[in-house]
């Protein structure tokens, strides 16, 4: 936009808007304005203009599916097992003031706890491997400023083009972010994401 400043009004000569121009909106620090500029796979750079938009989201999109599988792992599947093994030492507690620690108790107690601890080391390292998918790739911001930034796909939810969206996709982008304050867990200190865990703890 060209603005000239007479004393008593502004007078816009010229008003242009960017269809490219991005909202970033990362899991940390707030959202990011800019313009792609590259994309840093892997097994490859891209920088064609035609394809970086497309490309984009669809690794943002494997990106959040890696996400979510890490998150089930360690809050389901390990929290699962945690639970498991806590049950143990109080069973285990239990035999202890009854007098009932026999031999036999405890060999099916640690036989438990071996099959436990073994599934538990399978996770990890399906953790290990899914942490290091999660962040090889990374792509260039031009910022709005004039710097330019590498940003780990890891670190982003969801990134948008407003100047270009439609009235029917900021209608339905708006709806997924609604669905998103309901459904999703908290982030960003409590300033962004969901309600979930605090209307469950509430109602619960």
């Amino acid at each position: 936009m060209v603005s000239i400043f007479d004393g008593s009004m502004v007078t816009v000569l010229q008003s242009t808007i960017s269809e490219d121009a991005v909202v970033i909106e990362r899991r940390e620090w707030g959202n990011m304005h800019g313009f792609i500029k590259a994309i840093y796979l892997s097994d490859k750079t891209l920088t064609d203009k035609a394809s970086l938009w497309p490309a984009l989201q669809q690794q943002i999109k494997s990106t959040n599916a890696v996400f979510e599988e890490i998150r089930h792992i360690e809050k389901n599947l390990i929290g699962a097992i945690n639970y498991k093994m806590e049950r143990l030492r109080l069973k285990e507690r239990g035999l202890e003031i009854e007098n009932k620690k026999t031999e036999a108790a405890m060999s099916e107690i640690n036989q438990q706890r071996s099959d436990l601890q073994q599934t538990y080391d399978g996770y990890t390292q399906q953790l290990t491997s899914l942490y290091e998918q999660l962040n090889k790739n990374t792509f260039e911001v031009s910022l709005v400023n004039g710097q330019k930034k590498k940003v780990p796909f890891s670190t982003v939810v969801r990134a948008y083009q407003p100047n270009s969206m439609s009235i029917i996709s900021k209608l339905g982008f708006y709806a997924e972010k609604f669905w998103e304050f309901l459904s999703d867990d908290p982030r960003e200190a409590n300033t962004e994401g969901g309600i979930f865990p605090c209307y469950f703890s509430v109602q619960y």
